[in-house]
């Protein structure tokens, strides 16, 4: 891959004097094809690293954690409820206000029209943490940005846990026995149950209550 990397990066610059581009003005000494050609295949040596995380076991998980990075479409294709090729077709959605699943109805136009909301303009990264943000220098970047908007660092916000956002949210105790109110312990932790089986088995604690003692 780093050899893949460096002769697509070094081609495409190469390219770039065919192209008759300007240089900058640190690069203004390069008068021939060959002084710029040189300078490419020569700039950085063999230290060009790409970093790829740790290793997976295995190609099926390779391809797992590279699927997490693909873009999904605004709207999937088993979203479609109904299209025949003609002028018009239905898609399913979510509706927040009622909390139910809805229909809506569109022509082709107005479909591409809200597609192309999707579509991010010219030279935006779409990227989540770049440049000040970026977990590598936000701590050293980000209190000068703050500095030169005059603005005041805002407080740390401070985590909530699992056990605090069941509290507030579903009014209990997650790790609070429903047979006895005592608190649990971790002992172990079962893998590879499916849904069913977890199902399953959260109903079979949850009777457990109206055992008598």
């Amino acid at each position: 891959m780093r050899a893949s990397w460096m002769r697509n990066v070094r081609q495409h610059l190469l390219n770039v004097w065919s192209e008759g581009v300007a240089l900058p003005p640190e690069l203004m000494h390069i008068t021939t094809d060959s002084q710029w050609r040189t300078l490419i295949l020569t700039a950085g040596g063999q230290c060009w690293y790409v970093y790829m995380s740790k290793k997976t076991a295995g190609g099926k998980n390779t391809v797992r954690y590279l699927g997490r990075y693909l873009k999904k479409p605004p709207v999937a294709g088993s979203r479609l409820a109904h299209y025949a090729g003609g002028a018009t077709l239905s898609f399913r959605y979510h509706d927040h206000n009622t909390g139910e699943q809805a229909t809506e109805k569109l022509t082709q136009h107005e479909m591409v029209a809200r597609l192309k909301q999707h579509i991010p303009e010219k030279h935006f990264r779409m990227v989540r943490y770049f440049g000040f943000l970026a977990n590598r220098v936000c701590g050293e970047k980000l209190p000068q940005v703050y500095s030169a908007l005059g603005m005041k660092e805002p407080a740390s916000v401070v985590k909530v846990c699992y056990a605090q956002l069941s509290k507030q949210l579903l009014r209990r105790d997650p790790f609070e026995c429903i047979l006895c109110g005592g608190r649990l312990s971790y002992r172990r932790a079962i893998a590879g149950l499916n849904v069913q089986a977890l199902k399953a088995h959260a109903r079979d604690i949850s009777l457990m209550r109206y055992v008598p003692a």
